[in-house]
């Protein structure tokens, strides 16, 4: 796997040094040269506030990564059974949207919170595997989404990002938000651990 982590902010492997002068810090693994087996070098990035998914730009390992997703992701039945479709992709950032109807709803006309977690999911699931090597797959170990508010609007949007990259295992954050009469408000928000399955490709 030579997947990259660049940061355009302050980026140390002195954390003590970060840490004195009042910064933030957000480890992350930087793999670009490493052998199975090797020690892995951890290095810092420092900001002056709450991690954001525009502080750390990844550079995938595989060039043909959107194809690969958006390949697999049309394979999602149930995806399309919600008629969902990625909105948005960027390496290490997935954004997926669903447009509200009857099929979709629980018994108060809300957005049914299956739909919510599924779509988080997905989403969380392919931004990380747009950093993933091309011969290997992805699954989800584990994820936590707290409901917010009540989804209620004409279409949800749920983004993926991740905020650390392992050979192995990643996490991201997840977030959903509810359109409605033309603003966003945030109706859900979460975590989720994601396994790369090496020499393991993508499909039945």
């Amino acid at each position: 796997m030579q997947c990259r982590l660049e940061s355009r902010l302050i980026v140390s492997t002195d954390a003590d040094a970060l840490l004195r002068n009042g910064n933030v810090l957000h480890p992350k693994i930087d793999v670009s040269n490493r052998a199975v087996g090797q020690n892995v070098r951890q290095t810092f990035v420092a900001t002056t506030g709450a991690f954001k998914g525009g502080d750390v730009t990844f550079i995938p390992c595989d060039s043909d990564w959107e194809t690969r997703i958006r390949d697999s992701f049309g394979r999602q039945f149930f995806m399309v059974e919600l008629e969902a479709h990625i909105c948005r992709a960027e390496p290490g950032h997935v954004e997926l949207s669903v447009a509200f109807r009857e099929a979709l709803a629980q018994q108060h006309g809300y957005f049914h919170a299956g739909v919510l977690a599924s779509i988080a999911d997905s989403a969380g699931g392919y931004a990380g595997y747009s950093l993933f090597p091309k011969n290997s797959s992805v699954l989800t170990v584990e994820f936590k989404l707290n409901l917010l508010r009540p989804a209620q609007g004409d279409r949800l949007r749920a983004i993926g990002q991740v905020v650390k990259l392992g050979r192995t295992l990643s996490f991201c954050d997840l977030s959903v938000l509810a359109n409605n009469a033309g603003s966003e408000i945030l109706c859900a928000s979460g975590q989720q651990t994601l396994i790369c399955l090496h020499d393991r490709i993508d499909g039945r």
